[in-house]
């Protein structure tokens, strides 16, 4: 009887003892641990990992790329799939050894250090069953030859991964500030910049399960979204052209000692911009990224027109009525009022034609006395002087006095002279 007494008893401890262990873990989960568990269960659940979309590709007129994308990839070792084919009876010598031809071939192709590559799988590989991490910012040639290597020697377990694109310009220097710059996922200046919502693609996704490791995993079942690419840009700049102008612009540079050199190739029956470049003796040997990050100087920089402006003078003295192209002026030293007006070299008499042809500003000044101010600031206008030049790049939008011109603004006023098609606005791309 009293045995029987000592087994109840024994049996109310153990059934006091296992309710007392479940009441506590409830109130560690419910009170006092509560953010930890929590925790836990959010690096359990579902999430989503974001699928970058490919940013468009920028062309020229040709069909010649002028900005693009390289994939960049990174290495996941995967333990189990790794030693799926090993023997069972392989020894510890010998996974090490293959551990270590693996740290090689890796360190052979992307100039790692083998040591760091080694270690890292060694202290990894039981560690993370479910894979880790190996090496990451590798392009595609060496992606390609790491794996290729590796499945030489009948490795397997080392996967490649898609870890984001970078942005490539082909043709290095050649239209760098019209193109623009774009780096760490922003659109700095130039093409990139103000077409940057055309050339952006949408973003995609997909579930993923957070391990307790921290990797995230996704599997068939759960869901995807894919992005969707951007649109690719053509412009109206042709490659051939833009390279003809560049050269020239820098043997014009050598051979007249100046600081700075503008060029501009335009369409006149359409007033398509086919080559356009501003460079500069201070940055024209810097980096390609670094003139890729300037900006378009012949939209941007604002200059006095000065002798530009005498041939449309002398055209609106002679539309007026006033003078005809073979009428003389003694072109010698003169006074206007308080002022004297020169030349760099004297002249005597020079007809209106030969004006033009000699900038004489002695000569100029007898012409510009036949029209009043307002006459003068009409035509101007009408030429195109102080109107939006109507490129969709930075500066190109805004309003020039006809005091300051930007180059790209000069240039409505000349097509008129050439070919009689006078363009208010210019266009830098064709088609999206």
């Amino acid at each position: 009887m009293d045995f029987r007494k000592g087994r109840i008893f024994t049996l109310k401890v153990l059934l006091i003892l296992i309710f007392g262990v479940i009441a506590y873990r409830l109130y560690s989960i419910q009170i006092k641990d509560v953010y930890s568990f929590y925790g836990r269960y959010h690096r359990y659940k579902k999430n989503r990992k974001v699928l970058s979309a490919k940013r468009g590709l920028i062309y020229d007129r040709n069909g010649i790329a002028l900005a693009g994308n390289i994939q960049i990839f990174k290495l996941e070792f995967n333990p189990g799939i790794f030693s799926q084919n090993l023997p069972d009876s392989i020894s510890n010598y010998r996974i090490k050894r293959k551990f270590q031809k693996i740290a090689s071939i890796v360190s052979a192709v992307t100039s790692r250090e083998e040591d760091v590559i080694l270690t890292k799988i060694e202290e990894h590989y039981f560690r993370y069953p479910n894979g880790f991490e190996l090496i990451t910012d590798m392009t595609v040639e060496e992606k390609e030859g790491i794996l290729n290597r590796l499945s030489a020697y009948g490795i397997e377990g080392i996967l490649s991964i898609p870890q984001n694109s970078e942005r490539v310009y082909p043709k290095g220097r050649l239209a760098a500030s019209i193109i623009g710059l774009y780096t760490r996922n922003e659109a700095r200046n130039g093409v990139e910049k103000d077409f940057n919502k055309i050339l952006t693609g949408n973003d995609g996704w997909l579930e993923v399960i957070r391990y307790g490791s921290g990797q995230n995993r996704h599997f068939s079942q759960l869901e995807r979204n894919m992005p969707e690419p951007g649109n690719s840009i053509y412009l109206t700049i042709d490659t051939h052209i833009q390279t003809i102008l560049e050269k020239n612009l820098e043997f014009g540079l050598q051979e007249t000692n100046a600081k700075n050199a503008l060029g501009i190739i335009i369409s006149t029956d359409t007033g398509e911009i086919l080559a356009m470049k501003g460079i500069s003796a201070d940055w024209k040997d810097k980096s390609v990224k670094y003139q890729h990050s300037l900006p378009i100087y012949p939209i941007n920089w604002r200059f006095e027109p000065g002798s530009t402006l005498k041939p449309f003078v002398a055209l609106f003295a002679m539309e007026k009525g006033g003078v005809t192209a073979t009428d003389t002026f003694d072109c010698h030293t003169r006074r206007v009022g308080a002022r004297k007006i020169s030349d760099v070299e004297e002249f005597g008499k020079l007809s209106t034609k030969d004006i033009i042809v000699h900038s004489s500003n002695v000569g100029m000044s007898y012409l510009v006395e036949q029209l009043s101010e307002r006459e003068l600031y009409n035509n101007l206008v009408n030429f195109g002087f102080g109107h939006r030049s109507g490129i969709l790049l930075g500066g190109g939008k805004s309003w020039c006095s006809t005091k300051t011109q930007t180059m790209v603004r000069v240039f409505p006023a000349f097509t008129l002279i050439w070919s009689g098609n006078l363009h208010y606005s210019f266009t830098i791309s064709l088609c999206i």
